[in-house]
């Protein structure tokens, strides 16, 4: 059953009450990219750092990961999160594109990647200034078909 309308206590991610931020997370983010880098195969995703984010909850014990919503809603909250999630996406976009042009990754994965999480997308040109201005006569089998367009 849902809460009613207007419930103050009713208000956060829609499921379960909201993680607290902590400063520590922006540290959290940066150690989580260095990781990558360690670990050659292992690209920095925010749902990998959903997963190594630890977060102590009021009765004491630990929880780990988080959900995607809330490192979004801490980002539009925390200046200074806000600042290591976009270096997160970029150090992201910026491996992509090198692992995709040494090789080193798979280029219809790198290619999935970079269009839905960074907005790059191949670029198709399609002419339509041509038009049909007269069509003579076309053959069917034996059969001469005359067409006149105006």
């Amino acid at each position: 059953m849902s809460a009613p309308l207007g419930n103050q206590y009713a208000k956060g991610h829609g499921e379960g009450r909201p993680c607290e931020y902590n400063s520590s997370f922006v540290d959290v983010v940066y150690k989580f990219i260095e990781k990558c880098i360690a670990e050659p195969y292992r690209l920095p995703t925010r749902e990998g750092l959903c997963n190594t984010i630890r977060v102590k909850r009021s009765d004491g014990t630990i929880k780990k990961g988080v959900r995607i919503t809330t490192i979004a809603c801490w980002g539009k909250d925390n200046h200074d999160f806000s600042i290591a999630l976009e270096y997160l996406d970029r150090f992201q976009k910026d491996e992509l594109i090198t692992r995709g042009l040494n090789n080193d990754a798979n280029s219809t994965i790198a290619k999935l990647i970079l269009s839905a999480n960074h907005g790059m997308h191949d670029k198709t040109e399609v002419d339509n200034t041509h038009r049909l201005t007269k069509i003579p006569q076309i053959t069917i089998g034996n059969k001469e078909v005359k067409f006149d367009v105006d």
